[in-house]
C-alpha cells in the first residue's frame, strides 16, 4: 500500500454455534507495527478468537507499506535580485525539499560552481552568500523511501564593490578660451557597468569599462582678492549591474571667452592737430581674466 493509503484492519469470524458470520465486532485485531521505518516497511495484523465453547482459532496477514512519489525541491532567496540578476549586499538562500503525504524528506543534496556535492540532513539548507561573484547551485531532495526529487538549479550574482571612475579632471593654471571637455573611464570587475542607468552609450556585455566625456563650459570668474574661480563641469553617477554607484570628479578649467579690450591712446577719434604737433599715438590693451599676453601694436595709416 502507498503511504497514506493503509486500509483499516479488522477481524472476521465465522462461528455457526455462537451465531457469528463474518463479525469485525468479535475480534480487535493486533496490529504490529514495530518493523516500520519511517512509516514504511511491513505491519503485521494478528486475529485471535475463542468461542463459547472455549476452541481458539487465530490468522495472520502481512502487508507492506511503500512510498514510489517523488518529492519536489525549491529556493528562496532572501532578498530578491534586481532585474539584472544581481544582489549588491550579503544575502542568503534556503533549499527546501517538501513530500506532502509521502514519508518526508530525509536530507538535500547540493553542489556549488559543480564542486564537490554535499548532503545536509533534514528538509531544509541555508546557504550564506557573501562571496562576491557568480555562484551556479544545484539541489535535489530525497526522501526517506529514497525517492529523488527532479534537480533545482540556479544561479546567485553578488557584487558589494562600487565602479571606480578615474580620469583627467584639474587643468591647472593653463586658460582656454573654449569650453573644455575631457574623457573619463568607469570599470566595475565584478557585474560590469549598468550602461542604461548610468547614460553612458555602449553595452556592458562587451565592454565592462564605459568611457565617458565631462565638459566645463561656463567662463570664469574673478574674486575681489585677484584669484579667480575656476570652470566646473557637472558629475556623473556611475552604476554597476548590481546597483552600486560612484560620483566621477569635475573638469576644472581656467576658461576665458570674453575677448581682451584694446583702445588708441594719444589721440583722439574725429581729433584734428597741426602739423608738428600731432601727438604720439599708442594702444592699451586690456583683459579683465586670463591677463594680456600680447600688446597690440600701432598701426598709423596717412590718409592724403
Amino acid at each position: 500500500y502507498e503511504f497514506g493509503d493503509e486500509p483499516t484492519p479488522g477481524c472476521s469470524v465465522t462461528d455457526t454455534e455462537d451465531n457469528l458470520s463474518g463479525s469485525t465486532t468479535a475480534a480487535s485485531p493486533d496490529v504490529d507495527r514495530s518493523a516500520l521505518v519511517n512509516g514504511l516497511g511491513t505491519v503485521t495484523v494478528t486475529c485471535e478468537y475463542t468461542d463459547g465453547g472455549g476452541l481458539a482459532d487465530d490468522d495472520t496477514a502481512s502487508y507492506t507499506i511503500v512510498d514510489t512519489i517523488d518529492p519536489t525541491a525549491s529556493h528562496q532567496l532572501s532578498t530578491a535580485a534586481n532585474a539584472n540578476g544581481w544582489n549588491k549586499a550579503d544575502f542568503t538562500v534556503t533549499l527546501s525539499g517538501s513530500d506532502t503525504g509521502g514519508s518526508g524528506v530525509k536530507e538535500l543534496h547540493y553542489t556549488i560552481n559543480g564542486g564537490t556535492e554535499q548532503t545536509a540532513s533534514g528538509a531544509s539548507k541555508v546557504l550564506n552568500i557573501n562571496a562576491e561573484g557568480i555562484q551556479d547551485i544545484s539541489f535535489y531532495a530525497v526522501d526517506f523511501a529514497g525517492n529523488d526529487s527532479a534537480v533545482d538549479s540556479f544561479t546567485v550574482r553578488l557584487d558589494k564593490t562600487a565602479p571606480s571612475v578615474s580620469g583627467n579632471q584639474d587643468q591647472g593654471s593653463t586658460w582656454f578660451n573654449a569650453a573644455v571637455t575631457k574623457a573619463f573611464t568607469a570599470s566595475d570587475a565584478t557585474s560590469g557597468i549598468d550602461y542604461t542607468v548610468s547614460g553612458i552609450s555602449g553595452n556592458s556585455t562587451t565592454n565592462p569599462n564605459a568611457t565617458f566625456n565631462l565638459t566645463a563650459s561656463a567662463e570664469s570668474t574673478k574674486n575681489n582678492d585677484g584669484t579667480f574661480n575656476k570652470s566646473e563641469s557637472p558629475t556623473k553617477t556611475v552604476y554597476d549591474l548590481a546597483g552600486n554607484s560612484a560620483v566621477s570628479g569635475k573638469v576644472l578649467a581656467l576658461i576665458d571667452l570674453t575677448k581682451p579690450l584694446v583702445s588708441v591712446t594719444g589721440v583722439s577719434q574725429g581729433g584734428v592737430y597741426t602739423t608738428g604737433a600731432v601727438p604720439t599715438p599708442g594702444c592699451d590693451t586690456t583683459d579683465a581674466l586670463s591677463g594680456v599676453k600680447t600688446n597690440a601694436t600701432v598701426n598709423v595709416t596717412d590718409v592724403n
